[in-house]
């Protein structure tokens, strides 16, 4: 993001020469990765510690497939992000075209499908875990307890 202000970020694009928008926008590409991979990890990391923590064979399959699920649909998102506009260039230059040239797919489409993919996989890694401590033979005042731990990452 820093390398981002020297490309106009945070300025008037009014009082941007054609060459700083255009720098702008390819680095405005890279961050695109670069969220759709950090997110894509950092869900990686929380399941490999769900396989590391917990035993139950049935579980361990399900975690297995939830990293399967998140690995998929990174994929078909950074696919669909780099397909988004043909051909490759315009995702750079075609700021400069009005009507717009070429082929383009429906961004807020590819948007909203990643949204609610990684929303719907939030919900479904928080709760989780909250199986496998429910059957844990602990009283229900430990059990909570340790329920309400592993929940504060909702917040």
């Amino acid at each position: 993001m820093g390398l981002m202000t020297f490309a106009g970020l945070g300025r008037n694009i009014w009082t941007l020469d054609d060459s700083t928008i255009t720098t702008f926008q390819i680095y405005l590409l890279v961050v695109q990765y670069a969220y759709v991979l950090s997110l894509c990890l950092i869900k990686l990391s929380i399941l490999y510690f769900f396989l590391r923590t917990f035993p139950d064979p049935k579980f361990r399959l399900i975690i297995k497939y939830t990293i399967a699920f998140n690995i998929v649909t990174t994929i078909i998102v950074t696919i669909c992000g780099a397909l988004q506009r043909q051909p490759i260039h315009l995702l750079w230059d075609g700021w400069k075209d009005y009507p717009p040239r070429g082929k383009t797919l429906n961004i807020p489409a590819i948007i909203f499908f990643h949204a609610g993919v990684n929303i719907a996989l939030d919900i479904w890694m928080f709760a989780l875990p909250l199986t496998q401590l429910y059957s844990l033979g602990l009283q229900p005042k430990k059990k909570a307890g340790v329920m309400v731990i592993f929940g504060v990452g909702i917040l």
